[in-house]
């Protein structure tokens, strides 16, 4: 694999869909991950959205396959996962403190952009006023600000280095997400997205220069078994970004978990 740190670079997540019942060998997903950011040095996290999968509000879910599911086992379910990923962080950092290595500490940035998935507790008070105090925004906000996250809500834009981030972008008025060939129509400059669970990259000659426009869809960090036979998996690492432009690595789910978890 070529060098992961080129200029500014950055470790894209999206659509992890943490759930209650997951095995123990499929959230450790996330441990792997904390694992690689770690060792490459990623100065900047930015997670596209659907950290929560928060099945006990899914709409189209029969009354039987909701039975028994609530809402304080997706968040716990999600809280677990992101606790196992600072954990990493924090335990390498007191393990290079111990070591007289304090300068070596690893502190990335750390960015969410909500989903669709993320806010399913706040539409489900928003349709249902008497519970609107157990289904609270907060609820999922929190665990993250604790942690020292920046949060964007659903359908807001971080921006860096010249490059848009969300977890969808609008493909008109109907709300709908845009697919990767209605990017150069609908979303305009360089950005980059999850929701489809699918790697896809589109590139445009911009008139000046060697600049470029390009529009990445980001593939889902879940196990291989949980997407259809047309989704990818795993995460990227946009590398030498500046005012739009990019260097683009697909790191597949295979590799990060069978090099970053612990015994590795």
């Amino acid at each position: 694999m070529k060098p992961i740190i080129i200029g500014e670079t950055a470790a894209i997540l999206a659509d992890p869909h943490f759930r209650p019942g997951e095995q123990f060998g499929e959230i450790i997903r996330i441990e792997a991950f904390a694992r690689f950011c770690q060792k490459n040095r990623i100065p900047i996290i930015i997670c596209l959205g659907d950290w929560f999968d928060f099945p006990s509000l899914a709409d189209y879910s029969s009354a039987k396959s909701l039975e028994g599911k609530t809402i304080r086992q997706d968040l716990d379910a999600g809280l677990l996962a992101l606790k196992l990923m600072e954990k990493v962080w924090s335990d390498y950092n007191a393990k290079e403190r111990r070591a007289g290595r304090s300068y070596n500490q690893y502190r990335p940035r750390k960015v969410l952009c909500k989903g669709n998935h993320d806010i399913r507790p706040k539409k489900e008070g928003e349709r249902n006023p008497k519970t609107s105090g157990d289904y609270n925004e907060r609820y999922v906000d929190q665990d993250f600000l604790d942690f020292g996250w920046e949060i964007y809500q659903f359908g807001q834009i971080f921006k860096w280095q010249g490059i848009r981030f969300s977890h969808y972008f609008e493909s008109g008025s109907m709300g709908k997400a845009c697919s990767i060939t209605q990017a150069s129509k609908n979303i305009g400059r360089s950005a980059v997205w999850g929701h489809t669970h699918k790697f896809e990259m589109l590139r445009r000659q911009v008139a000046k220069d060697d600049e470029k426009d390009i529009w990445v869809s980001a593939p889902a960090f879940m196990p291989t078994w949980r997407l259809r036979k047309d989704q990818d998996n795993g995460f990227l690492v946009l590398s030498d970004a500046e005012e739009g432009n990019f260097s683009l690595n697909h790191i597949s789910y295979d590799y990060v978990m069978n090099n970053y978890l612990p015994q590795n």
